[in-house]
């Protein structure tokens, strides 16, 4: 044992056991929780998932600010997209990246709509405002299904960045309607 152990066992011993613990770091959920909106806002996914968030995309008003959120993010890296929209609002997005076989694609599928909001029984955060509180961001949508695909427009988009060429083609179909009027 090195001089510095030995030092470090008999102060240990003289002080007791209580005076050489070592302080415990707050676990990673705690971390998470406690940590303030502007933190996370400094993580490009939060951000664009808060933006995407803020958008009503509930059937009175349309999903085609979505579908363009998503068309930006991958337009910009070069990545081909269409906008679709076969009735007024209701607005597909497609997108494609492509692979060394066109045959049997993956298809990244999500829907951008969002069933309607009643403020009244949102205790957290209003339903558009896309809130971060307590390690969680509040907003319609959120989780099913906006998370989901915008993580899949990222996946895309870091493929494409890293110059990766995938077998097949990479499909992405951001839906206006998962359920009526598709």
């Amino acid at each position: 044992m090195t001089k510095r152990g030995w030092i470090a066992l008999l102060l240990c011993a003289a002080l007791g056991p209580a005076a050489c613990a070592r302080k415990p770091r707050p676990s990673q959920e705690m971390q998470d929780l406690t940590r303030p909106a502007e933190q996370w806002l400094r993580d490009e996914s939060v951000a664009l998932l808060q933006a995407y968030v803020r958008i009503d995309t509930t059937s009175g008003r349309g999903e085609k600010a979505g579908a363009e959120l998503l068309r930006d993010l991958l337009a910009c890296e070069g990545i081909e997209t269409e906008i679709v929209c076969p009735a007024s609002g209701r607005c597909n997005l497609l997108a494609r990246l492509p692979g060394r076989s066109r045959e049997n694609a993956l298809l990244l599928l999500s829907h951008i709509d969002v069933a309607d909001a009643y403020p009244q029984f949102w205790k957290e955060a209003a339903p558009f405002d896309g809130k971060i509180q307590r390690g969680y961001l509040y907003g319609r949508g959120a989780y099913d299904m906006k998370a989901t695909g915008l993580a899949q427009a990222l996946a895309m988009r870091s493929l494409k960045r890293k110059g990766i060429v995938p077998s097949n083609d990479i499909l992405l179909l951001a839906e206006a309607d998962e359920e009526i009027g598709q």
